[in-house]
């Protein structure tokens, strides 16, 4: 059986800083190790000493040397860097000689270390070197044309580059992403530790290694899966099927995956392409879902629509000539703050957090239009799973005829809230079903399969409508992590839509995770450690990556606080070689955003508020959001500037078990989005619940 080639960022760019003449022995290459990348054949290839999977090959005139990764398990080669073998500049990458082995192993590269070599030489493996934090941002080498032509760096992004006198400068300058980790690459070459945890993506001919590695667009290839994935990917579970993991282990990339495999694999047996919804959380992910099916399936891309589930229920409404207008937060919030001060004293009759706009929306949004209620008598007999707090039949009537003033008011406005844009849309989709196998008729919104990634976040009537655009109402394919829900836990499956059955084989767990560090899926975890209703099976997964344990910040003053958070990623940033981008401030209120956009511009670290979008994604400033706007994101570098648990500002009016839960929850969603490094802050020495869930084992404790 050949072995299959895979690739990473580093390695594509060593290729392209290469000699033409190394380029052009690619397909030689290719070919060697894929027939038998793990046998020594002379001088060729050769195992190296004191490294569990790791070989070289040896390229001469000019002298050259590749090292790469054999997994025998998934028979794959993993080409992890190229350089020189002059001066040894290739092995001190990875801090070792060509003969005697390595001088010291990182921590961080410990998966690939022979266990037998550190057992007799424990001296080896060693904890990276701590880097004192840079205040100043380093010199570069001299950069010139010469330099870009040979990194194959395109001419228009020249002049920029060539005006860049610091790595800050390079980092942040307004260039793409590829073409500033290039340079940056081509500079300071990475060493083993910063290798071996990159993606792998995987690369059919040498054409495709070489051109993808100068357009810098990796995402063209496909991700190399590990077994886990694979095995969820291949399995024929029937449908409906439902994949579980914490955050970071794969769940949206093996339901892109799913999805484009059934187009190129279901073709002959329907005698043409499915046709196939994909729903997901955020935009960011629906471009880069455009990318890969337009990459992988040409054409047949075109026969995946990709949207998020209010696009999906808006462009149905719309199809269906409803002129659909969204009643925005701010409107909604002002409308029920409105009617609850013209309660009166019915309001006292309310329990005290009920009391709160934001509360009182929350139940609006879940249980009376999230499960489509029509009378108050069906809400009087509703249950209410997640919303923590019991209300009586009098206090369900005050809250129904709270809903009536809010509806009525919002029809006056001639708008609509996206649930009742998707009950709506809802509707529609019987008329789609009589227009099914007409493809190209305009109202035809019925699909042979629906993704729905991230489920949880989706209320009962947004999985109702994807059932409901499926053919058959059982051709759904769901990702989920219940842990990360905030209202929607204690919900089945079966009694929001009956068709959804996931018992035996339709079910998959993933359980390794690629996103975060080790150090902060531990700190992360403390923080739900203990609370009922945990899905076990996703809450511990295992950590590629490794890293520095977060820090619990305490500040005598806002003033104080907003000071350290901006020298602190400034300093993190220069430290990693990473641009203002790959930051974010997760805000538990959009006050507390609007406070760290002024103040970082203010402190000179331009910020910007995130918008959901690839645009503002790339720009190079540190992104400002709340918490409940990052899910589905993530970000190398995080900071959460206000660590307490009466932060949110409908928590404000009780400190009960079931609030505080809530918050847990929703620091926990902000901390798993952090990938290398995590900062939380909180003004004041006091304690609240939620630091006390923290320990000095997982967090640097600072003041």
């Amino acid at each position: 059986m050949a072995y299959q080639i895979a690739t990473c960022a580093t390695f594509m760019n060593d290729l392209v800083a290469a000699p033409h003449k190394i380029q052009k022995k690619l397909k030689e290459i290719m070919k060697v190790l894929r027939e038998t990348p793990a046998v020594q054949r002379g001088k060729l290839t050769k195992k190296l000493q004191g490294f569990a999977k790791l070989w070289r090959y040896a390229l001469e005139d000019p002298e050259y040397r590749i090292i790469y990764e054999v997994d025998e398990k998934s028979k794959t080669v993993k080409l992890l860097m190229m350089g020189p073998r002059k001066d040894g500049k290739i092995y001190t990458r990875l801090h070792t000689h060509p003969d005697r082995g390595p001088a010291h192993i990182p921590v961080e590269a410990v998966p690939l270390a022979d266990p037998f070599y550190v057992a007799e030489k424990p001296e080896v493996l060693q904890p990276k070197t701590p880097v004192p934090p840079s205040k100043t941002s380093s010199p570069l080498p001299s950069l010139s044309e010469a330099c870009l032509e040979q990194w194959q760096i395109d001419r228009v992004h020249w002049p920029t580059l060539l005006k860049c006198k610091t790595e800050d400068d390079v980092l942040n300058a307004d260039l793409p992403q590829h073409v500033k980790l290039r340079v940056i690459d081509c500079i300071y070459p990475r060493s083993i530790e910063k290798v071996v945890s990159q993606p792998a993506y995987l690369a059919e001919t040498e054409a495709d290694l070489l051109e993808t590695a100068i357009d810098g667009e990796l995402t063209k290839l496909l991700l190399n899966l590990d077994e886990e994935q694979r095995k969820a990917l291949d399995a024929d579970m029937g449908w409906p099927i439902l994949i579980k993991g914490g955050p970071g282990t794969g769940k949206s990339v093996v339901a892109l995956y799913k999805a484009a495999g059934l187009v190129k694999g279901k073709q002959m047996e329907m005698f043409r392409p499915p046709t196939i919804l994909f729903t997901t959380f955020t935009h960011p992910l629906i471009d880069a879902s455009e990318a890969l099916f337009n990459s992988y399936l040409g054409k047949d891309g075109a026969r995946i629509k990709i949207k998020t589930i209010n696009s999906v229920a808006a462009s149905i409404c719309r199809m269906n000539k409803v002129d659909l207008e969204f009643l925005s937060d701010t409107e909604s919030h002002k409308i029920v703050s409105s009617l609850l001060n013209q309660l009166g004293e019915r309001r006292n009759q309310l329990p005290e957090q009920v009391r709160a706009a934001d509360y009182v929306l929350g139940e609006f949004e879940w249980i009376i239009e999230g499960w489509e209620i029509a009378s108050f008598d069906e809400y009087a007999k509703q249950a209410r799973p997640g919303r923590r707090i019991g209300l009586t039949r009098p206090q369900r009537q005050i809250i129904w005829d709270l809903y009536e003033g809010f509806k009525k008011e919002t029809d006056k406005l001639g708008k609509l809230t996206y649930e009742r844009a998707q009950s709506l849309a809802l509707r529609y989709a019987g008329e789609s079903r009589r227009h099914r196998g007409e493809q190209d008729h305009p109202r035809s919104w019925v699909f042979d399969y629906v993704f729905v990634d991230e489920v949880q976040d989706l209320k009962p009537v947004g999985l109702r409508l994807c059932a409901a655009l499926t053919h058959n109402g059982t051709n759904l394919y769901l990702t989920a992590d219940m842990n990360q829900a905030i209202y929607g836990r204690g919900v089945s499956w079966g009694s929001v839509v009956e068709s959804l059955n996931f018992r035996g084989d339709r079910t998959r767990t993933l359980t390794r995770n690629y996103r975060s560090t080790d150090q902060i899926l531990r700190a992360s975890r403390e923080l739900i450690s203990g609370m009922k209703d945990l899905d076990t099976e996703t809450v511990e997964t295992e950590p590629v990556h490794t890293g520095a344990k977060p820090i619990l910040r305490r500040l005598k003053t806002p003033a104080d606080r907003n000071q350290a958070i901006a020298t602190w990623i400034q300093q993190v940033l220069r430290e990693l070689r990473l641009s203002r981008s790959c930051a974010a401030i997760l805000c538990p209120t959009k006050k507390c955003v609007e406070e760290m956009l002024k103040s970082m511009n203010d402190l000179k670290l331009p910020s910007v508020r995130f918008r959901d979008d690839t645009k503002n994604l790339d720009k190079p400033a540190v992104k400002v959001m709340t918490v409940h706007s990052c899910k589905g994101l993530e970000f190398p570098v995080v900071v959460i500037p206000d660590f307490r648990a009466d932060a949110f500002g409908w928590l404000e009016r009780g400190d009960s078990q079931a609030a505080e839960e809530t918050a847990r929850r929703i620091y926990f969603v902000a901390c798993t989005r952090a990938m290398k490094r995590l900062l939380v802050t909180r003004v004041g020495d006091g304690e609240d619940n939620l630091t006390k869930q923290l320990t000095a084992d997982n967090w640097n404790m600072e003041k």
